[in-house]
């Protein structure tokens, strides 16, 4: 977006991933980029997958005299004082070993394996164990041992520069035979593979590497990025699509440490290092600000208009009811409640800051009514490019109470979602009203002072579209990045909260619908189905609607799920008896028939 000037041979890829960053992130700038040459080290290892039953009584009894009991006693001293026969403790101790969850002791105590702690832990036992080959990759630079089920092949890499040439830094090693057994399950689940999960009683029970390994070339991404916000530098490395997060972190720590040459690895001094960041100051939030200017000049032109041509004025607002209205200081205010408690269908708020002396009493009234009569309200916040970084926090009672107001069916009724990366001010209501200018909606109240503030109050239809498109894509790319996340660490919360924004922001029912299937994530199918019953309760879908016959499908294609199901079953009854009786015989019938 801030782009001035790129080498002509950047190829296509680079310029894709150049074009993908600023346009999800206006304060960020690529100042410089280029593709090259890494090295890394790559072994076959094999582990071996342990999945469980439940532990029979005595398998129990033993595990727990091995874990417990100390002395440790032998398999004939725990026979004699359970009175059962060698043999037959014999038989079920050699069960153990073969499912590495006892060790084989030459004085025949019984010790348990780290697998074998693990599965009594948990109350199960080991099936039959399957091998898996897999890949270590070990980042001479990072440190960082990643896995991957495939491979990764060799690339050209001899016209493309080695990253090595241009940093002071000592490559790492490592000696994979210290690694442990926790080390790997740890691993390999951080590197997203699905071989040990415990909570599903799946478990990597052992492992070994191969003795070679081998030294594969790949191409990376390296943008060297200007925060505009934040007033620094900072690296972004990639593999084609994927972040390289923690590359990204080290290039970005030896740059402020002075070992990297970025003059020789972009070709790039000192002089015109500066000169682009001046470039990129003066395009800061360049697609705000063009929206601001063009209402700016709109204003400015009606006014110079009705100062020479004076009836002019009152026919317009006669005949026109899409304009523009200037807004100043203590009148602000007012005309913002005014224009939320208008609201039918949606209000989007964007405010820097947010602050308990604006959303007081009054306002979280105001909110509340909003939400009772199945408004809803999404609310982007954050100046600074990363979350943590945010000098004004809200206070935790403040997003308690802003959590707790609910609609009718028990969802969130507000989300308040960190965008950050932005100082626009900014209100969108149903499409229709669009406040902006320079009043923090959240954070001031404007009822003090005159501060020489400004908003304009625009209905102009292309206008608000414009407005409400712009943030549209940032609340979807938000949920985008936000999903995958929620559904990876099992965050329900957020997960609901990820629902009502797409519901909001009128995301077709059947993609979330196929979403909730993917990720195979039961827990959120009775917070859909409330979503569902609030949608048919408001007829903003219709019996017929092909959703709600998916919505049936996606419930049925899970079956019963242990402590999810009550939850289901409960929700989907709420669902068809908020369907008058003679449509809903009807709805039953139909669906039996698909």
């Amino acid at each position: 977006m801030f782009l001035t000037s790129l080498d002509k041979s950047t190829n296509s890829t680079l310029q894709k991933i150049i074009d993908e960053i600023e346009e999800k992130s206006p304060g960020l700038s690529v100042v410089a980029a280029s593709p090259c040459c890494y090295s890394f080290t790559q072994t076959l290892a094999t582990v071996k997958i342990s999945e469980s039953r439940r532990l029979t009584v005595l398998e129990e009894i033993i595990l727990r005299a091995g874990l417990e009991l100390n002395p440790t006693p032998t398999e004939a001293e725990l026979g004699k004082v359970l009175g059962l026969d060698n043999l037959f403790i014999n038989s079920v101790t050699a069960k153990l070993k073969n499912l590495e969850m006892l060790e084989n002791t030459e004085d025949l105590t019984i010790k348990l394996t780290t697998i074998g702690k693990q599965f009594y832990q948990k109350g199960y036992i080991p099936q039959k164990a399957k091998t898996e080959e897999i890949y270590s990759i070990f980042n001479p630079l990072t440190g960082n041992i990643t896995f991957s089920i495939s491979p990764y092949e060799k690339k050209k890499t001899e016209d493309i520069n080695n990253l090595f040439e241009f940093i002071i830094a000592e490559p790492k090693t490592i000696d994979l035979s210290a690694l442990s057994l926790i080390d790997i399950q740890d691993l390999t689940r951080e590197s997203g593979l699905t071989l040990h999960i415990p909570e599903n009683d799946k478990f990597i029970s052992s492992f070994t590497f191969d003795t070679d390994s081998e030294i594969i070339n790949d191409v990376i991404y390296v943008l060297f990025i200007y925060d505009i916000i934040e007033n620094n530098y900072s690296f972004i490395v990639k593999n084609n699509t994927k972040l390289l997060t923690n590359f990204s972190n080290l290039l970005t720590s030896l740059y402020l440490d002075d070992k990297i040459d970025i003059e020789k690895l972009f070709k790039l001094s000192s002089k015109e290092l500066d000169s682009k960041k001046r470039n990129i100051i003066e395009q800061k939030n360049q697609e705000v600000e063009e929206r601001l200017n063009q209402i700016r000049n709109q204003v400015v032109a009606f006014a110079k208009n009705s100062r020479e041509n004076p009836s002019v004025k009152e026919k317009v607002s006669l005949k026109n009811p899409y304009n523009i209205v200037l807004l100043r200081d203590r009148f602000i205010r007012q005309v913002f409640l005014d224009t939320l408690k208008s609201a039918q269908n949606y209000v989007i708020i964007y405010s820097p800051w947010i602050s308990e002396k604006v959303i007081d009493n009054e306002f979280i009234q105001i909110l509340k009514n909003l939400v009772k009569k199945d408004v809803s309200i999404l609310i982007g916040h954050g100046i600074s490019r990363y979350e943590n970084q945010e000098n004004r926090e809200i206070s935790p009672n403040l997003i308690a109470e802003l959590q707790s107001i609910k609609t009718p069916e028990g969802l969130p009724g507000i989300q308040l979602v960190w965008l950050g990366n932005s100082h626009a001010k900014e209100v969108i209501v149903d499409g229709k009203i669009h406040l902006c200018g320079s009043h923090n909606w959240l954070s001031y109240r404007g009822d003090k002072f005159p501060r020489g503030e400004t908003v304009y109050k625009v209905t102009i239809p292309d206008q608000v579209k414009q407005a409400y498109n712009y943030y549209a894509e940032k609340f979807t790319n938000h949920t985008n990045e936000k999903w995958k996340y929620a559904i990876e660490k099992k965050d329900l919360a957020l997960a609901v909260d990820i629902l009502c924004i797409w519901d909001t922001l009128h995301i077709e029912e059947n993609i979330i619908i196929e979403k909730i299937a993917q990720a195979n994530y039961v827990a959120l199918i009775p917070y859909w189905l409330k979503l569902i019953r609030k949608k048919l309760r408001l007829k903003s879908i219709r019996l017929e609607s092909l959703c709600l016959n998916n919505t049936f499908l996606l419930i049925s294609s899970f079956g019963e799920v242990n402590k999810n199901h009550n939850l289901v079953k409960e929700e989907y009854s709420l669902l068809l008896n908020s369907i008058p009786s003679h449509k809903r015989k009807e709805l039953i019938i139909k669906l039996a028939e698909n």
